[in-house]
């Protein structure tokens, strides 16, 4: 294995500039090492494993491939104990270049003094040739606070040794004074037990483009022999020789002195858009992919029968002449939210009313499959396009507004993407202010996701005890909505036993009956949820997050093709190939109506509901909606428009500090597995072994229903082993003070664990593949960098600057964020992380960062709730606002950014009112007017105003010059 990692990684110097036969040796020139005292040297030992250790990432870790087009792919060792693991290496080994918001990591044999790590003694410098950026030397965190790590769920399984520390990243001791008053402070840019520096680009650097990394001497340490000066290279020169040319180049276009330089190394961006462009062009018949064209058809496969008949037009009348069992009243399905708001007053929805919205229509699409993968991955190969492509039926959801003297059909149309654990319904939020604007309103079910209600039996089964009552009234109720003309049938189904039990047999036809209405279907049926594990239950978009950057990029990529197809079939509609106009479309059959459905006119009047030619599309979501309207409005050159909603960039940081547990816990419970959890129960004197959070973090109750072993309970102290019989990994450790423990080993899903707990032994399967790391450990830092350069080439951080500052040829995507603060679902530190990513806090450094700055002295990047926009103009005097901010100019509009005081409400968009201020509302209307004037708008005037459902300004704002299009 040596060997052969030493001739790859000699091979991978045959591709690097300068590293040819007679080449000058850069230690005979300027770039020699000076003569000493040196301080700590740079580690370089390119043959350590799992992973080399050499500053990362770094030109040198690539090698020569004939299946990307720049020519490169990563080389890393691939065998692994186990074999999920050994096929993401292989995967890796297929990566053309690294991420450009992804971390630098540089070590050294001795500490550094961190008073004198500053963008002084460190350079990142863009020295590809011809690119725009050309020279360009990157904005660094270097411990200023852009990118927190603290993590407020603590831990994520039950008896957790490191539960206490602040974040999952560095160990209990990395701490160090900064300050010089005697007490030592936890640092994020330095790994104190491996002195290992960890620099952050602020901005994204540029794709594609090869970039080097520069360490002055104005960086000092304390070298292994007690000498503290400045570091030094590992080398006799300043620069590993393949790498002198680059490096020369480096320091010219810095500005730097040859003799100021300590040491230096390349690295090359991946072009992260390239694929999605590709991906496109495939879908107009294009490129490498053009086959994907053929593959779906772009058209609507179906409209669905809701199965209602009685919700006419704003009214009782069920014999509305215009009104279809295809289309549903957007009022019928008001009066049923605001049943549903009248047993939940907390959502908000009693006052939810649909004045503008029209009708609401049901269908599918089929799309190109591009997961075809055995773990849902992509096997398609975008440079060559060789691999396979399937096909997939997509459910939409489309909201048609009513028309007016000043809105008429074809409306224009608002993508909209909904957040984890929700489905297409959630585009309700915005239909009505979008409708008041004159815009239609389409939603997909996104991959892992929908129906609405995804298991209607077991959130009955679930909840049987708290909804005695409401079960008892529930087949009346719904019938009452879906089925008027079965009431009768519906009555009589009893739910609740004379003696309050359910009753299993009616609620089971009940259930067989309400599957037979077509709006039933669509809200618990008909969706993408899937049952990835295995275990009977469809968790929270299970299948859509997974720990395997590869799988998880697989899965924003699909839905980007989603929206991708959607786009060209609604673009696609032809005004004139419209049929003629039903007289009484009540009357006709689904036959008779199959026609204007398919070709967009939905009620069947003879005119084009929405889309065709020259009519705006934009883009929005919310928290996961947020980061797909990011990816989208980068790469649909039809979107003009787009509103993230809570929306975050840096996956990694993302996923490492988010409050959502059921998602963040899901898949790091992988990354830290298979773990052995030992739950004590000091009253029945026993410990329960479980496996990862099974126990929901050892709670009695769950412990006991979910061991897998039951043993007395051992002393403290008592040790404890584990071991993967089938791939020999082992771990030991012991039993804490509270009699209890967790311990991981790597292995696959379904390998044999032995568990040795003092002299009783147990044997279970290992319910997932789990990677074995440790939290807070060198190896989980160093696995987390690279798995971040794989996410960034889906992360919307990535894609953001595309939209502002368009490559040539791209018309810019004016954006509005909207954002909450204090949020810790999608941590509000990574909403402002996203948004200087687009420079929407400034397009240059002068501008941004005393923003930036400014933000993060009010504490708001580590969840404090300093409003600081202060909509609602209720700040105590001792918090003045620092914003808005202004926005900033595209060359087609204005992009910029909001932030919403909600103390850390995540979903503030739905309705969120506080102190008679209604947030939600106000985000609806700013939205829907930011999209109706192209993008040419943010109406910051009389906040007071937009957060009224009654607020007259909604009416004449398009009348505004400011609105207009020039």
């Amino acid at each position: 294995m040596t060997h052969r990692l030493l001739s790859t990684f000699l091979s991978a110097l045959a591709i690097l500039p300068g590293c040819v036969p007679g080449g000058e040796d850069p230690a005979q020139g300027e770039l020699g090492v000076e003569p000493g005292p040196h301080g700590p040297s740079v580690r370089f030992n390119p043959l350590t494993l799992p992973v080399a250790e050499v500053p990362f990432p770094n030109d040198l870790s690539l090698t020569r491939s004939g299946l990307n087009d720049n020519g490169r792919a990563w080389n890393l060792a691939v065998q692994q104990p186990s074999e999920h693991r050994t096929e993401l290496r292989e995967k890796l080994n297929g990566l053309d270049g690294f991420g450009p918001y992804a971390p630098i990591f540089v070590s050294f044999d001795g500490p550094l003094d961190l008073t004198t790590v500053s963008e002084r003694s460190i350079l990142v410098v863009n020295i590809e040739p011809g690119d725009p950026r050309e020279g360009e030397i990157a904005a660094l965190d270097l411990g200023q606070g852009y990118f927190p790590l603290e993590n407020s769920n603590g831990s994520y399984w039950g008896q957790d040794p490191d539960g206490d520390l602040p974040d999952l990243m560095l160990g209990r001791e990395n701490v160090v004074d900064l300050d010089g008053d005697g007490e030592a402070e936890r640092v994020t840019h330095y790994e104190v037990e491996t002195n290992t520096l960890i620099i952050r680009p602020v901005i994204p650097l540029a794709q594609g483009a090869r970039h080097a990394v520069l360490l002055t001497r104005d960086l000092v340490g304390l070298a292994p022999d007690g000498t503290m000066g400045s570091i030094r290279s590992p080398f006799p020169q300043k620069v590993h020789a393949a790498q002198a040319p680059d490096i020369r180049r480096a320091v010219a276009l810095a500005g730097l002195s040859p003799e100021r330089l300590a040491f230096g190394w390349t690295y090359t961006t991946a072009d992260i858009l390239a694929p999605v462009k590709t991906m496109r062009d495939g879908l107009y018949g294009q490129g490498p992919l053009a086959r994907i064209a053929d593959v779906a058809p772009a058209r609507i496969k179906r409209i669905h029968d809701t199965g209602i008949d009685h919700d006419a037009d704003d009214t009782d009348d069920p014999d509305d002449p215009t009104d279809t069992r295809m289309i549903l009243q957007a009022e019928f399905f008001g009066r049923l939210l605001r049943i549903v708001g009248s047993f939940q007053p907390d959502l908000g929805l009693d006052g939810v009313e649909f004045k503008a919205a029209d009708y609401i229509v049901f269908g599918t699409v089929d799309t190109a499959d591009m997961r075809t993968g055995k773990r849902d991955e992509f096997t398609v190969n975008v440079h060559t396009g060789t691999g396979d492509v399937g096909v997939q039926e997509v459910p939409f959801m489309l909201t048609v507004p009513k028309a007016t003297e000043r809105h008429k059909p074809p409306f224009p149309v608002l993508f909209y993407f909904h957040g984890t654990g929700s489905s297409r319904m959630e585009s309700l939020v915005v239909a009505e202010a979008m409708a008041r604007q004159g815009w239609a309103t389409l939603a997909f079910d996104e991959v892992g996701h929908g129906p609405l209600v995804s298991d209607f039996r077991a959130l009955i089964d679930d909840n049987r005890d708290s909804l005695g009552p409401i079960l008892a009234a529930l087949p009346s109720l719904l019938a009452q909505f879906l089925a008027p003309d079965r009431l009768d049938e519906f009555r009589q189904f009893r739910l609740i036993n004379p003696d309050g039990s359910v009753n299993d047999a009616d609620l089971e036809a009940f259930y067989d009956a309400l599957t037979g209405i077509g709006l039933f279907a669509e809200i618990a049926l008909k969706g993408r949820n899937e049952d990835i594990n295995g275990d009977g239950v469809l968790d929270t978009a299970e299948g859509f997050f997974f720990s395997d950057p590869f799988r998880q990029c697989a899965s924003f990529m699909q839905d980007t093709m989603d929206l991708m197809q959607l786009v060209k079939i609604i673009r696609g509609f032809d005004p004139d190939a419209v049929p003629p106009a039903i007289a009484v479309p009540r009357d006709a059959t689904i036959e008779e109506l199959e026609p204007n459905l398919l070709a967009g006119d939905f009620n069947a009047d003879g005119i084009l509901d929405v889309g065709g030619p020259g009519v705006a599309f934009g883009v929005a979501g919310t928290s996961l909606g947020g980061f797909h309207s990011v990816i989208a409005g980068s790469v649909e050159p039809e979107i003009t428009t787009a509103t993230p909603i809570v929306a975050g960039g840096g996956f990694v940081d993302i996923m490492l500090r988010s409050s959502l547990d059921d998602i963040a816990g899901r898949l790091l419970v992988e990354v830290f597995g298979t773990l052995v959890v030992g739950c004590p129960d000091p009253d029945a004197g026993e410990l329960l072994l479980t496996f990862s959070n099974d126990a929901d973090r050892c709670k009695p109750s769950k412990a006991r229903d979910r061991a897998f072993a039951t043993l007395p309970l051992p002393a403290p102290g008592t040790p404890i082993a584990l071991a993967n019989l089938d791939n020999g990994e082992k771990n030991a450790g012991e039993v804490n003070d509270g009699g209890g423990f967790s311990l991981q080993v790597e292995a696959d899903k379904g390998d044999r664990i032995q568990i040795t707990v003092g002299d009783q032994v147990f044997e279970a399967r290992s319910p997932v593949d789990g990677a074995g790391y440790q939290r807070n450990t060198p190896d989980f830092r160093k696995v987390v960098a690279v798995l971040q350069h794989v996410f960034d080439r889906c992360d919307p951080a990535s894609f953001i600057p595309s939209m502002t500052s368009p490559p040539p040829g791209k018309a810019p995507t004016n954006v509005l964020m909207l954002n909450a603060i204090g949020d810790d679902t999608v941590p509000f530190s990574t909403n402002v992380d996203l948004a200087l990513a687009g420079g929407l806090l400034g397009r240059t450094r002068a501008e941004w960062e005393p923003r930036a700055r400014a933000i993060i002295k009010t504490g708001a990047m580590h969840n404090s709730y300093y409003d600081l926009d202060d909509l609602a103009g209720d700040n105590p005097p001792e918090e003045r606002p620092i914003g808005p901010f202004p926005p900033i100019t595209t060359g087609t509009g204005v992009s910029g950014i909001r932030f919403y005081g909600v103390e850390g409400t995540h979903a503030f968009i739905a309705f969120h009112e506080a102190n008679g201020f209604n947030y939600g509302f106000h985000a609806q209307n700013l939205l829907a007017i930011y999209h109706a004037c192209g993008g040419r708008l943010i109406y910051d005037d009389d906040p007071w105003c937009l957060q009224s459902p009654t607020c007259p300004d909604l009416d004449t704002i398009q009348d505004l010059p400011a609105c207009q299009a020039p």
